[in-house]
């Protein structure tokens, strides 16, 4: 088992209880213990526009918990998120196949023949992490900052055209994320970062997964 997480500053964001990387490392700590448990070896890729990480995969469970600090602790970049570099360095070093949790928001473009090559090698599944406010932009004037580009500007949330625009945008690109990683035959992960405490965030979404994947193999 091996986790690629996005460690771009995109992932330090957002209007929830917790930030997106730090439910991604709840996401980590739960399979990555799980695998120790069925005595499996862990292994850690941390990237963002360029590889940042490498931890092999090894067994026990102190090694587990130390990519699980890697996590938390590893510093936001803020540079744009390349999928494809990591998904390269996944497909080239990883020799014998293995289980990969691709963890990241998925908004950036250009890693669609990547994942597809990667796919081929490797079981992979993509962990898309959803922030509440991809379900809508609420009521109200915003001042907003790209973390990753700089880039800043003016939302008003009262405008329902605004808003419309803002609902549509976001609806597009997740459609188009599910069409792309469906063509490259990788299964998707949805990971909802909940606005308020949530003591069944990480295990309702893996719950789910797994529960998907053993009702598909019954079905074969």
């Amino acid at each position: 088992v091996v986790f690629l997480l996005d460690l771009s500053a995109s992932m330090e964001t957002g209007f929830s209880h917790w930030t997106m990387r730090q439910m991604a490392a709840r996401i980590c700590a739960c399979l990555a213990l799980s695998a120790v448990r069925n005595h499996d070896k862990v292994g850690f890729i941390g990237f963002s526009s360029n590889l940042e990480k490498y931890v092999p995969a090894r067994k026990g469970t102190r090694h587990a918990l130390s990519i699980v600090r890697d996590c938390l602790a590893l510093p936001a970049s803020e540079t744009k998120t390349d999928l494809r570099c990591v998904l390269d360095f996944a497909s080239g070093v990883l020799r014998r196949h293995a289980t990969l949790f691709l963890i990241s928001d998925f908004w950036n473009d250009g890693w669609q023949k990547a994942i597809s090559i990667c796919s081929r090698r490797h079981d992979l599944v993509a962990v898309r992490l959803q922030p509440p406010e991809l379900a809508g932009l609420p009521a109200g004037l915003f001042h907003v900052r790209d973390p990753e580009t700089g880039l800043k500007r003016v939302l008003d949330g009262r405008d329902a055209a605004t808003r419309s625009a803002y609902q549509k945008h976001a609806a597009d690109w997740q459609s188009r994320v599910e069409a792309d990683l469906r063509k490259a035959k990788v299964d998707l992960m949805d990971v909802p970062v909940p606005k308020l405490r949530d003591p069944n965030a990480i295990a309702r979404p893996i719950y789910k997964f797994f529960r998907m994947r053993v009702q598909r193999g019954a079905k074969r």
